[in-house]
């Protein structure tokens, strides 16, 4: 895969990753939950947990989105390593751009809405008075206050 997402064709996470052998924990990012992740911030990802927790991960691509990660180490490191990348994930999916900017929008913010409304709907009851009397309306309403006297 070419361009922004999904590794270059000669990328690969790790050099040292076992190509033969079965990961010793797989987890998987859930396409709803899932974006389409920019590969170097895959790849630092996987470097500081190589550096960090001594577990090999391997990030899998699919049509340029990140599907899964493959975790290969001794067991003793890999419920370390799972909460970690659970942990990214997690972070990842709160911190996007449009995730921030969403709530953010006027109708988001309730009170604010609800304001704008009642003013408006004030501001169209009053105009209704300031206009001309209705012609259905001005021989009924012919009392002044001066009449009632």
């Amino acid at each position: 895969m070419d361009g922004k997402y999904g590794p270059p064709p000669d990328w690969k996470a790790n050099k040292t990753a076992p190509t033969g052998k079965k990961p010793g924990r797989i987890i998987t990012v859930s396409p709803e939950l899932g974006r389409s992740f920019h590969h170097f911030e895959v790849k630092r990802g996987v470097d500081t947990w190589k550096s960090d927790l001594g577990c090999d991960v391997e990030p899998r691509f699919e049509h340029g989105r990140l599907i899964r990660f493959e975790i290969f180490g001794p067991s003793a490191n890999l419920d370390a390593t799972c909460r970690a990348v659970n942990k990214w994930i997690e972070r990842s999916l709160t911190k996007t751009s449009a995730s921030a900017g969403w709530a953010k929008t006027p109708a988001w913010e309730n009170r604010k809405w609800t304001e704008d409304k009642l003013r408006q709907e004030e501001k169209e009851r009053r105009q209704v008075f300031r206009g001309p009397v209705p012609e259905d309306l001005a021989d009924k309403v012919s009392l002044s206050f001066l009449d009632l006297l």
